[in-house]
């Protein structure tokens, strides 16, 4: 009888200690639930990587087919074909007119709000490039720092990517054009944005 209840007692144990680690196992199942949902999150609010210049996206714009790329980037492949650059699906003709971008895009410098004065808000020199049908397109902040630092670093003319194509931006002529097509430059203006008729940010209005 003894032994009878010494094996009752150790099978109660062992039970006990079963359903101990039992718990313990679904613990983390849960931690890593909740690790999970916070990263989802913090993905959604972060900016994606761009697959055709490898950068973070500037003005990231959504496909139909739902892969993301840089408006300039986009356009880039847009005139080179019409299709998209990770998996070959056709791009709307009239996609370039309403692009479906991830954050609207806001022009730096000046006052958007036409009730406050521009006398109120202090303005700062921003880089704009002559547009083909006359006025302005500011452009967008990474080619505008790359052409700051450059103006800083005393650079007569350099060379950047823009729209799938190396273009060369001359700062002693203040113009830029595609680097085999130099006969088909546009002027560049440094200039407060209060005093040029801007038409909107890297080609978006």
């Amino acid at each position: 009888l003894p032994i009878s209840g010494d094996k009752r007692v150790y099978n109660t144990r062992s039970r006990k200690r079963s359903l101990e680690t039992d718990e313990k196992e679904e613990l983390p199942k849960c931690v890593n639930l909740e690790k999970e949902e916070v990263t989802s999150k913090g993905e959604e609010n972060s900016v994606p990587d761009c697959a055709i210049c490898l950068q973070t996206c500037v003005h990231p714009a959504r496909l139909p087919c739902g892969h993301v790329f840089c408006f300039l980037c986009v356009k880039g492949v847009v005139h080179s074909g019409w299709r998209c650059a990770m998996c070959r699906a056709p791009i709307p003709h009239d996609y370039l007119d309403s692009p479906q971008l991830l954050v609207a895009p806001k022009l730096v410098g000046g006052s958007e709000n036409k009730n406050i004065s521009q006398d109120d808000v202090e303005e700062e020199f921003q880089w704009f490039y002559e547009g083909r049908h006359g006025g302005w397109w500011q452009f967008e902040e990474r080619t505008a720092s790359e052409l700051e630092s450059a103006v800083i670093s005393g650079l007569a003319q350099f060379d950047t990517l823009i729209c799938g194509s190396i273009y060369t931006l001359d700062l002693s002529k203040m113009i830029q054009f595609k680097k085999d097509r130099p006969w088909q430059a546009r002027k560049l203006l440094r200039e407060l944005p209060s005093k040029v008729e801007r038409r909107g940010i890297a080609g978006i209005k």
